[in-house]
């Protein structure tokens, strides 16, 4: 499967839409929701992401403003998915209640494609499955590493399988994201502040050695977030074998890239910055082929 237009790049890429959107992808994630849309035209990010909490408090106020800006029309699938119950029920109640458009839960209306290793099933998160959609459909059907750079940080593995159009969640590791390894220290000891706020940028340069405790926390949670990654990947890589790439998505991932570039050169690494909301479109895309086989 492949669709013109699919940014995969380490930078965050937004078009204007051409037409009314086919479908429009909601991925909720705990922090923030992203959104996709399908066009005629191509696959396109109509807006900015928005916080989580706002779609759980403010549903009609956030898909007012999302209709307006993907160009949304009466034959649209909205299309929803995530891993906060509560913004996605809120959300999929105004749908359903002011809208005639076609709503699809992943999972329940829209149909998971891929198959799923771990049991039980239903514990996997819609977001690493969503990615691994995204990875397989979009980018190539090799087998794939993927790493996710969130609230947490999880590090997945995805087996294409001869003769199947998509192919199997392995399962993968799970741990806490840069914020949530902030939040902990400063939880969990007497003296240590929360710099969950006050991390590094993108062109600062990390220190090995912390010359005062804010440096040590900082740079000691990002370090490690990076090795954990890095390694991780790599050792998920070569259990998968020969020709498996490595994807890197979440909020995260400007950080990992450079690093990933020269660490996981054998790989090929890429990244997709919206890779969970493009998982839903995928699903969506691979559902309607069945439907009309």
């Amino acid at each position: 499967m492949a669709h013109s237009g699919h940014a995969h790049d380490h930078h965050d890429c937004a078009h204007t839409q051409r037409g009314p959107a086919r479908a429009l992808a909601v991925a909720v994630g705990n922090t923030n929701t992203s959104f996709r849309a399908l066009t005629d035209a191509y696959i396109d990010s109509p807006c900015d992401d928005i916080p989580t909490t706002d779609l759980r408090r403010r549903p009609g106020v956030v898909w007012k403003w999302l209709e307006h800006t993907a160009q949304t029309n009466a034959d649209t699938a909205v299309l929803l998915g995530g891993v906060v119950p509560q913004a996605l029920d809120a959300f999929e109640r105004h749908l359903r209640a002011r809208t005639k458009l076609r709503v699809m839960r992943f999972r329940k209306q829209l149909p998971c494609p891929i198959s799923i290793k771990p049991k039980p099933a239903r514990n996997v998160g819609d977001d690493r499955l969503l990615a691994a959609l995204d990875a397989l459909c979009f980018l190539g059907h090799h087998s794939w590493v993927i790493v996710d750079s969130g609230t947490a940080l999880t590090v997945n593995s995805v087996r294409a399988l001869k003769g199947v159009r998509v192919g199997s969640f392995e399962g993968g590791l799970i741990m806490p994201g840069e914020t949530l390894a902030f939040k902990a220290l400063a939880q969990g000891t007497a003296q240590l502040p929360d710099l969950s706020a006050k991390r590094y940028g993108m062109r600062d340069k990390l220190p090995l050695v912390g010359e005062n405790t804010a440096d040590a926390i900082r740079a000691g949670v990002r370090w490690q977030q990076i090795h954990a990654a890095l390694e991780l990947a790599k050792a998920q890589a070569e259990r998968l074998g020969k020709g498996a790439r490595v994807l890197l998505t979440g909020g995260g991932l400007a950080s990992l890239y450079p690093y990933a570039l020269t660490a996981l050169k054998r790989y090929k690494p890429e990244v997709s910055s919206e890779a969970v909301p493009n998982g839903l479109l995928a699903a969506w895309i691979i559902w309607n082929e069945r439907r009309k086989a």
